[in-house]
């Protein structure tokens, strides 16, 4: 009888103690989920000089570079650009999987061209920051501003990455 007393009491305490540390990893696991990772504080003149910012096609923004792919009308990862291309090589790298880039919509005007057309671009990607910044919201309700209801809506402050076109070489059917 004593040996099952002791048995039950090892079992209790392995139980408690299982269930406190599967609580503990829980909860944890519960915090980690919530907590974000810390954002970094750049400063605007370190871009470009001691830090080098690379775009989609995973080359610094603004170096020269020749890509290949096809024009595409649209795409499930990003459905509302315009002057999509679906890149396939940059320089004489081939992607494993392509990337899809926004060509500056000055040169897709300037030279309309079908949806599903290969080319080759000689150009650059370059960045910069667009739509109502966080500042353009602080306004509308700031009790200085003499002109309620602030600037039209847009897209919230982001980063935007284009292709700058410098020229361009349609590709036979078969490259």
């Amino acid at each position: 009888m004593k040996r099952l007393q002791i048995t039950w009491a090892v079992v209790a305490a392995v139980a408690l103690l299982f269930g406190f540390y599967s609580f503990q990893a829980i909860g944890s696991q519960k915090t980690k989920a919530k907590t974000k990772a810390p954002i970094a504080t750049v400063r605007g003149g370190a871009l470009g000089n001691s830090i080098q910012v690379h775009g989609r096609l995973d080359e610094p923004l603004g170096s020269l570079l020749t890509i290949r792919g096809n024009m595409i009308d649209e795409h499930q990862s990003k459905p509302k650009l315009e002057n999509m291309f679906e890149v396939r090589q940059v320089g004489e790298r081939e992607l494993d999987e392509p990337v899809v880039i926004e060509l500056e919509s000055r040169w897709r005007k300037e030279n309309p061209i079908a949806s599903g057309t290969r080319l080759e671009l000689i150009g650059y990607e370059r960045g910069g920051f667009a739509g109502l910044a966080p500042a353009e919201n602080q306004w509308r309700n700031d009790a200085r501003n003499k002109r309620p209801g602030g600037p039209p809506q847009s897209k919230g402050w982001h980063f935007e990455i284009s292709f700058s076109v410098l020229q361009f070489d349609e590709l036979p059917a078969g490259e």
